[in-house]
Formats: C-alpha cells, sequence, structure tokens
C-alpha cells in the first residue's frame, strides 16, 4: 500500500498538503501537479480542477500498488528536465 507520506516524498512536498488537497482545503500549483501525476500515473489537471473524491478515486489503484510502483522503489528520484 502506497501511503499519503510517499506520494508526498515522491512528489517533493509533504505528507499534510496531500492531505489538505484530498480533504479540498488546497490546490497545487501547476508545477506541483505536474510532479503529482507523474509519480501517480495521473493527469496534471486531475489534480488542479478534480474533485476530492475524483482525486482519491484516481489514486485508489497506487494506494493498492497496481500503478507505478517504479516510482516509489526508485524513490522517484528525478533528473533535470522531468517538471521538477
Amino acid at each position: 500500500m502506497k501511503t499519503q507520506n510517499q506520494v508526498a516524498q515522491a512528489a517533493g512536498t509533504t505528507q499534510p498538503y496531500i492531505s489538505n488537497i484530498l480533504n479540498g482545503r488546497r490546490r497545487p500549483s501547476w508545477k506541483l501537479a505536474k510532479r503529482l501525476a507523474q509519480v501517480t500515473c495521473t493527469e496534471p489537471q486531475l489534480w488542479l480542477d478534480g474533485t476530492p473524491d475524483e482525486i482519491r478515486a484516481a489514486l485508489s489503484d497506487l494506494y493498492r500498488g497496481a500503478c507505478c510502483p517504479e516510482k516509489f522503489e526508485t524513490g522517484a528520484k528525478r533528473t533535470p528536465g522531468q517538471g521538477g
């Protein structure tokens, strides 16, 4: 199971910020939305315009380990030019 903390670390943010997004209290910047999309196998638009329920539904496979496992196994190290 992938945790909010793992997603946050892989995207370069914090677990409380991810929690605020998932609870509808915050919206990420375009830059962060791109990183979140990259590490969660989703689209940036989901993070920018999706409802909390839509975002949670899209992440359900990720949290079960069915999507992008390599993003977490490698620590999601970004290289220059990857939207960081």
